[in-house]
């Protein structure tokens, strides 16, 4: 038997080496949308008796056992030891073994039988992951600061509704897409995705998202009106930023007045609003004073255009605007509607665009708000009641 798998098709294929077939195997299952990790229960997994007490608030040991299957869906550390185990000459010899145990009699049962093989093994990583003491010792720090959090946001009155939790996972169902139709899942779709695909359990997929929501919406209320990033520090961080250095930006706080008349109107109506237009930046008062000089002017409107970065202004108005200096017109100029002059109210040198360095300032917040987040969680941990049995 043995002789003629070895000469059949099906033996050339069993018998080729035995880490391309395995190490193939267990990237075509890895990317199986995490059904690698569908495995069984932790051993120390009790009924629900309580392991941890938060303020006579309980954390069960059933609660533990589904937050550490949780983790272990993107756990690279498992990913790793899983890698590593499929390549061990250990394994090999099990698989060679296992092979002969069955003797395949073609393709598809040895297909079969190598994705039994490979469920096995992660079926006995997994487990002895979930023995592991480091990780029950982390799930349950993760836990306890989770009680904290959804106690202060009670304390508080911060509420995360169901329609809240049902939101944001509408928003991440969007951000992922069905394989077949290419359009984005519906929420029951990825919550089907995550449960039987991924083995991940909703309820507590959605309590962690509740605390996290609850979390964020506890620190920015006690702690928002105390952060501030100035542009000094917008200005630092770009600087030591690899991408950031030497790139200034000229920005350029505008107002457009405009002086407009008919369209079609004749050359003498036109050569009168230019003298006016004229006329009027020589005896420009500043930005500060616009709305006065203008009174005097007819048909005269003013468009606020806000802070513009030079090298996105069209040519040549952005040699004009560059030239004139702050609380100045610039010259003139005719368009088919009217006569147009721009003020410069103010102009910045500055690090990086616009679009970056509010990109810098909303990490520089975030950095701050973590800061915060850690400070409160110390606080709230020496404050409450944390028994463990």
């Amino acid at each position: 038997m043995i002789v003629f798998l070895a000469k059949s098709t099906v033996g050339r294929w069993l018998f080729r080496p035995l880490r391309e077939r395995l190490f193939a195997t267990f990237l075509m299952i890895l990317a199986g949308v995490g059904a690698f990790f569908v495995g069984a229960s932790p051993s120390w997994a009790a009924p629900q008796s309580i392991a941890v007490l938060v303020n006579d608030e309980p954390i069960t040991h059933y609660d533990i056992q589904q937050r550490a299957a949780l983790n272990l869906v993107n756990s690279k550390a498992l990913r790793d030891r899983l890698s590593k185990v499929f390549k061990s000459q250990q394994t090999q010899q099990r698989w060679r073994a296992f092979l002969m145990e069955k003797r395949p009699r073609s393709r598809e049962e040895a297909l079969a039988l190598q994705k039994q093989f490979v469920a096995r093994i992660r079926r006995q990583v997994k487990r002895s992951f979930l023995k592991s003491k480091k990780l029950r010792k982390a799930v349950i720090e993760e836990l306890i600061e989770e009680r904290l959090r959804l106690q202060e946001a009670k304390r508080l009155n911060i509420v995360i509704s169901e329609d809240d939790l049902d939101a944001r996972m509408e928003a991440m169902a969007k951000r992922n897409k069905n394989k077949k139709t290419g359009k984005p899942l519906t929420r029951h779709q990825f919550e089907t995705l995550l449960s039987k695909q991924m083995g991940i359990n909703i309820r507590d997929f959605r309590q962690r998202m509740k605390a996290q929501l609850a979390w964020a919406k506890v620190v920015r209320r006690r702690f928002g009106h105390l952060i501030h990033v100035a542009g000094s520090q917008v200005d630092s961080a770009l600087a030591r930023s690899p991408d950031g250095k030497g790139v200034k930006k000229v920005v350029l706080k505008l107002k457009k007045i405009r002086l407009a008349y008919a369209a079609g109107a004749d050359q003498k109506t036109r050569v009168g609003r230019l003298i006016e237009a004229e006329a009027l930046r020589l005896r420009f008062p500043g930005c500060g004073k616009m709305a006065a000089s203008l009174k005097k002017v007819k048909n005269a409107r003013v468009q606020h255009l806000g802070s513009k970065e030079s090298d996105t202004l069209p040519q040549p108005l952005r040699s004009l605007l560059l030239g004139a200096k702050v609380g100045e017109l610039t010259p003139p100029s005719l368009t088919s509607t009217g006569v147009e002059l721009y003020a410069v109210c103010a102009r910045n040198v500055m690090l990086g665009s616009q679009k970056k360095r509010a990109r810098v300032k909303s990490d520089l917040r975030q950095k701050e708000f973590e800061i915060m987040s850690r400070r409160l969680m110390r606080d709230l941990r020496q404050d409450a009641v944390i028994e463990y049995r």
